[in-house]
């Protein structure tokens, strides 16, 4: 089983080192990272080439652009998608290769836990983490339809491919899972030993409960990535779009 990273980055210079070491650190092995600059003016692409990466451009913004960029080069046969601004735990890939022995088993996501230097705002931003996967093991077991993160996955490359990737829009974590469910039903897993470490930085930018909000709106409602960053949230609001999905 072959893994190749993909990490979609738009001026990260300050975290992709972190992201990149801890991928590097796993135990079990992989095949390659692909950082997908995302039109950084920043080191963004020469700390990731430093760091012995390999990276191509994607001049549409969009972190969905990006990624899909990043699975049509890759080599390996299990594509595993994080954000810049993640830190995994130390087992992911062996979490992750352990469930994908299943062939039966087509794409494992893990858990997001946000991190902030301040405890009380790490124990409020994780409210979320709470109640988001309590919600997803209960629509994952009970109601047989998963949820697949798009910063913590590990997905068969022909099953990406043939779901057509990632549509260009806010909570695209979501409407991906839905193409998912028509296709394959229930062959997913979530693996609670998958942690990823993630930057609380979105809602220190542009709000808690304004995040929340769109991204609630967002599984209602097709909303375009375009404007769409972790400083400005509040452009996605005013544009609405429906994106059909199809192929990449």
């Amino acid at each position: 089983m072959e893994l190749s990273f993909i990490i979609p980055a738009l001026n990260e210079e300050k975290v992709i080192a972190n992201c990149i070491n801890s991928i590097k650190s796993q135990i079990a092995p992989y095949l390659e990272i692909i950082v997908i600059d995302n039109n950084s003016t920043d080191k963004t692409p020469i700390i990731s080439k430093d760091l012995g990466c390999k990276v191509y451009k994607e001049e549409k913004r969009g972190i969905s652009y990006a990624r899909n960029r990043g699975a049509k080069y890759a080599k390996g046969d299990v594509l595993c998608f994080v954000d810049a601004d993640c830190v995994l735990s130390k087992y992911w890939v062996h979490e992750a290769t352990q469930t994908l022995t299943n062939s039966k088993v087509l794409a494992v996501s893990g858990i997001n836990i946000f991190e902030h230097k301040k405890l009380l705002k790490k124990y409020y931003y994780n409210i979320y983490t709470v109640l988001v996967y309590g919600f997803v093991l209960f629509s994952t077991n009970i109601l047989q339809k998963p949820y697949i993160s798009g910063n913590n996955l590990a997905i068969r490359k022909g099953v990406f491919f043939r779901l057509g990737g990632f549509e260009p829009v806010v909570g695209e974590d979501f409407w991906f899972s839905k193409k998912f469910w028509s296709l394959y039903g229930n062959k997913t897993k979530i693996n609670l030993k998958m942690k990823v470490y993630l930057s609380s930085r979105g809602f220190e930018a542009a709000g808690f409960i304004r995040t929340l909000i769109l991204w609630s709106k967002s599984t209602l409602k097709r909303t375009s990535q375009e404007g769409y960053t972790y400083k400005n949230k509040n452009l996605t609001l005013r544009r609405k779009i429906v994106v059909k999905s199809g192929r990449m």
